[in-house]
This record gives structure tokens, sequence and C-alpha cells, in this order.
């Protein structure tokens, strides 16, 4: 399966034309404004659509993600696994919290989530990354997740490298670089 990490805008504008692959959204809304107003249907490829609201902030502040929120996200993508032929995770400017889920479902599946950690474009949310890891049932390696954060503050090249040869598919903003699981 094809991961896509989206804005608003962007997931907005794919959803208004003709797409074949068979999708799977998780769409996430800051707690003030409305979910986008998606419509599954043949014509977009959209069949499934999980929608979430918390905002882009650290464990313990106000509208932060929550183990409920994590959950209905991991218990989604576990029932889409190998229905689907893409999943779509979009958040406002699909650089934070959509990463930080997109890096923990990579995580959970292919046991590699370098394509997003080690990619400029991203600042991965830890908080949802770990929350969504944890509602997978894996075990957090700090060390290693310090790690992460060192490399995507530093834009690190060898996790760049490391990744493209894992055989993951990421689909990001503005190039194609394909993350599969």
């Amino acid at each position: 399966m094809i991961i896509e990490i989206m804005s608003r805008e962007k997931l907005w504008i794919y959803s208004s034309f003709q797409n074949d692959l068979k999708s799977a959204v998780i769409s996430i809304s800051y707690c003030n404004e409305d979910q986008l107003n998606l419509q599954k249907g043949p014509d977009n490829g959209i069949e499934a659509i999980c929608r979430v609201s918390f905002d882009d902030v650290e464990i313990g502040m106000t509208n932060c993600i929550t183990d409920d929120d994590a959950e209905k996200m991991s218990s989604f993508v576990n029932g889409i696994i190998g229905k689907k032929d893409k999943l779509i995770v979009q958040c406002g400017a699909g650089v934070s919290r959509s990463a930080g889920v997109a890096a923990a479902i990579m995580k959970h599946y292919a046991n590699n989530d370098m394509l997003v950690w080690g990619n400029p474009r991203y600042r991965p949310n830890k908080t949802c990354y770990r929350k969504v890891l944890v509602a997978f049932n894996e075990v957090i390696d700090e060390q290693e997740l310090a790690e992460k954060l060192s490399i995507n503050r530093n834009f690190g090249v060898e996790a760049r490298e490391e990744s493209a040869s894992s055989g993951l598919i990421l689909l990001s903003n503005d190039e194609e670089e394909e993350m599969r699981i």
C-alpha cells in the first residue's frame, strides 16, 4: 500500500479529480476548524475515511492527540491493510501531525519510518508518533526516537539513503518518493 502525506488543500484538490487507486484517508483537523467535507465515491477513489480532531501540540497541552484518537486511527489502518491501494494521511499543512501518524504506521508495518524522519519537508509531531505507536502495541525506544529527532533537525543524508534501499514507498508533497507497506 502506498502512503501519502498531504495538506488539507492538496487533499481537497485530490478528492475533486478522478483517481483509479482505491484509497483510504485519515483526515486530521484542528479542534477549532470544521472537518474537511470529503465525500467517498467511485470517481475520486476514496473508499474509507477516518476523521479526528486535535491540535499540533505536544503532550500535556490543550487539544493534544488523545489515546482514543490514536486508537481510532490504528484500528482504521488495521481494517484497511491489504484492502486499499493507498492511504492518505492529511493534516492542515501536511508537515507535522500527518507526518507523525504516517511515520508510526510505517514503523509498525515496515519497521522503517526514515522516509519521513529523514525528509526535510516533514517535522513529525513526536506526540502523535508516540501515541499511534502505542495504539499499535509497539514499544518506543526513546534513544532511537532521539536519534530520529536529531536526524530530522539536521536533515540527515544517511537516513534518506537507508530508506531508499528499504523498498518503502512514500509519495510526498513535491516530489515522488514512494512509501509502501
